[in-house]
C-alpha cells in the first residue's frame, strides 16, 4: 500500500531528527569546540643580547642546544558566533622540552659566555594562546568568506645552565645560568573561508600577515591554516588540518633585548563538537 504525503513527511522528520543521524553540515556553526593531537615542529632561533645590543649569539635550539623541537601535543579550540556575521574564537596549546648537550661552539647568552666543549642543561617551555574575530562578509548555503583579525600570544621560557666545563669537571650550581622569559604578541590581519562540498564535509582555510611594532617589539608575522572536517554524526565530526606560522621579531625591552624567529608548523587531528 502506497504511503500518503503526510506519512512520507512524518517519516522524513523522524529520520532527520533521530539522535546520532547525520545532518547536512553548514559552512558556519553557532558554537564549535575541537580538541585533539597536534603533531608539530618548532624551528626556533634566539639571540639574547643582555646589556649589549647585538652581543648575543644566534642560537638554533635544536642544533646548538639539542632540544627536540618536534613533539605530539594536545590542543583545544572554541568558536562562538552570537550573530550571523560575527564570530569569536580562542585556541591553546603548550609544550616543554629539556636536554643535556655538549656545545660545539662558543655561545654568548644574556651576557654570559658558554665555551665550546662545555656541557649545558637547556630547557624550553612554550605556551600559545590565540584570540580572533571574523566578520563573515559573504555567506551562502555552501560557503562563507570574510576578513579575520587575530592575535597569538606566545609565552616563551628558555634556560641555559652550564653543568660541566670544557675539561668535564662539574660547574657549581648557578655559577653560569642564563634565562630568557617573555611574552611575544603576534597579531595578524587576513581572511577566512569555509566551504561545504557535500553534506558530510567541510573545508576551511585561514591566512594572515602583518608587520608592526608593539611595545618595543618590531616583527613580521605570517599565518596559514587549511583543514577538512568529516561530519558523519549530527553534532560530532573528525578534523584534520595543517597549521603554519612564522614570527620574526626584534625586541628592546627592560627584561630582554635580542632577536627571536619562531616557525611553528604541523598537523592537527581531533574531534569537533558543534551546534
Amino acid at each position: 500500500m502506497a504511503r500518503t504525503a503526510p506519512a512520507r513527511c512524518t517519516l522524513l522528520l523522524l529520520l532527520t531528527s533521530a539522535p546520532g543521524v547525520a545532518m547536512a553540515v553548514e559552512p558556519l556553526d553557532r558554537i564549535s569546540f575541537s580538541a585533539g593531537s597536534y603533531l608539530n615542529r618548532f624551528d626556533t632561533e634566539l639571540r639574547a643580547d643582555g646589556h649589549v645590543t647585538g652581543g648575543g649569539t644566534t642560537i638554533d635550539l635544536k642544533r646548538d642546544l639539542g632540544l627536540d623541537t618536534g613533539n605530539q601535543l594536545a590542543f583545544a579550540r572554541l568558536s562562538w558566533r552570537p550573530f550571523d556575521r560575527h564570530e569569536f574564537g580562542l585556541s591553546y596549546y603548550g609544550d616543554s622540552v629539556s636536554a643535556d648537550h655538549r656545545l660545539q661552539r662558543d655561545i654568548s647568552f644574556e651576557d654570559d659566555l658558554y665555551q665550546a666543549d662545555a656541557t649545558v642543561h637547556a630547557d624550553m617551555s612554550l605556551k600559545s594562546l590565540e584570540a580572533y574575530y571574523s566578520w563573515w562578509w559573504k555567506s551562502t548555503d555552501t560557503w562563507a568568506l570574510g576578513p579575520r583579525l587575530g592575535v597569538t600570544v606566545y609565552r616563551l621560557d628558555v634556560g641555559l645552565e652550564a653543568t660541566l666545563d670544557v675539561n668535564g669537571n662539574p660547574v657549581g650550581s648557578g655559577s653560569l645560568d642564563g634565562r630568557y622569559r617573555g611574552d611575544l604578541p603576534a597579531p595578524t590581519l587576513g581572511v577566512g573561508w569555509r566551504w561545504t562540498p557535500s553534506e558530510d564535509w567541510r573545508i576551511s582555510a585561514d591566512a594572515g600577515w602583518l608587520s608592526t611594532e608593539i611595545n618595543n617589539i618590531e616583527g613580521t608575522v605570517t599565518y596559514a591554516r587549511v583543514g577538512a572536517e568529516w561530519h558523519r554524526w549530527k553534532h560530532v565530526g573528525l578534523l584534520l588540518e595543517y597549521n603554519y606560522s612564522d614570527i620574526d621579531a626584534n625586541t628592546e625591552r627592560s627584561h630582554f633585548t635580542g632577536h627571536l624567529e619562531l616557525r611553528d608548523s604541523g598537523l592537527r587531528l581531533g574531534v569537533v563538537i558543534r551546534r
